[in-house]
């Protein structure tokens, strides 16, 4: 857990250096934010980014409480949540800056009165305040929730495209949900679904058939061939049907259920976080998601389950 959070901290301010050195050679505020911050990291995405960084951030609460190793100082405290808190504002995922206000609002409201030093206190709600003071200043991040609320829904019940018809994030997403009943259905795999090997052929396929972009082959531009259906439960469902959908809510059920629902550990953050992160996502289409993933549940169940029992003292 440590070394997420020393890694997170190192490349944020790794790429705050490089967009600060990109502005000055441009004046383009925009490599500050979203994908033109993360990109660097050898093209990071800065959603799995953000999912990272937001792990991090419930973890370094949890050392902060152990007080274990670098954490047990305020002031490392401080500089480490500041830089986590100031990275998921940057990356600008409308996800996770949801998710991190939400977690902060939580540790500021449940643990205010149980905090005996003013100073912590206060530097608590500042937090909270500075977060919330960083999404609402920066125009980027507003005009990313605004998108939102501008969202063209009818173009949803189009059967053909155009070239430039406009989408934005959750258009886009639920386009392609819509394309994933599609191919289930002319398929008939509601139960076993299409294959893992055939799913993006057919995707491919019904993004042709109904002419959405696809690419101009003069420029080397591929389009919207390629993407998978950016939901973990829709993939799984299209590639595995039914059958692996339960499969996976197993999965998730059995990693927060391990601890039912204890808000003191971090496993639990880290499930919330994943399934927060399958509904606009598919996790385990990168290795970005799938090494992440296992690495993480692999040691949390191991030392859950083979956590040492107290003895009675009779």
């Amino acid at each position: 857990m440590l070394s997420l959070i020393l890694s997170c901290c190192f490349f944020i301010w790794i790429c705050l250096f490089l967009a600060f050195s990109n502005y000055l050679d441009s004046g383009e505020a925009s490599f500050f934010f979203y994908h033109a911050f993360s990109w660097p990291l050898d093209e990071l995405n800065a959603i799995y980014f953000s999912f990272y960084t937001f792990t991090g951030l419930a973890f370094g609460h949890y050392l902060a409480k152990k007080k274990y190793s670098l954490l047990s100082s305020y002031r490392w405290q401080g500089f480490i949540f500041f830089s986590l808190s100031m990275g998921l504002i940057l990356l600008s995922s409308r996800l996770f800056i949801v998710l991190t206000l939400l977690f902060l609002l939580r540790l500021a409201v449940l643990n205010y009165a149980q905090i005996v030093s003013r100073k912590l206190r206060l530097g608590g709600l500042a937090m909270v305040g500075l977060f919330m003071a960083g999404v609402l200043f920066f125009s980027q991040i507003r005009d990313r929730f605004d998108q939102l609320l501008d969202s063209n829904f009818e173009v949803l019940q189009q059967d053909q495209f155009e070239y430039d018809t406009a989408f934005n994030g959750l258009t886009i997403r639920l386009l392609f949900w819509r394309f994933a009943g599609e191919i289930v259905a002319e398929q008939k795999a509601y139960l076993f679904g299409t294959g893992i090997g055939d799913v993006q052929d057919a995707m491919n396929e019904t993004i042709i058939k109904h002419n959405v972009y696809h690419g101009n082959p003069q420029l080397g531009d591929h389009g919207f061939l390629g993407y998978n259906f950016h939901n973990q439960f829709v993939e799984t469902w299209v590639q595995l049907g039914f059958i692996g959908v339960i499969l996976w809510l197993l999965l998730l059920r059995q990693g927060i259920s391990l601890k039912v629902f204890d808000w003191s550990h971090p496993y639990l953050y880290l499930m919330l976080a994943i399934l927060a992160f399958s509904m606009i996502e598919s996790l385990l289409e990168r290795q970005h998601g799938i090494v992440f993933f296992a690495l993480f549940v692999s040691i949390f169940q191991t030392t859950l389950k083979y956590e040492v029992p107290q003895k009675p003292f009779t």
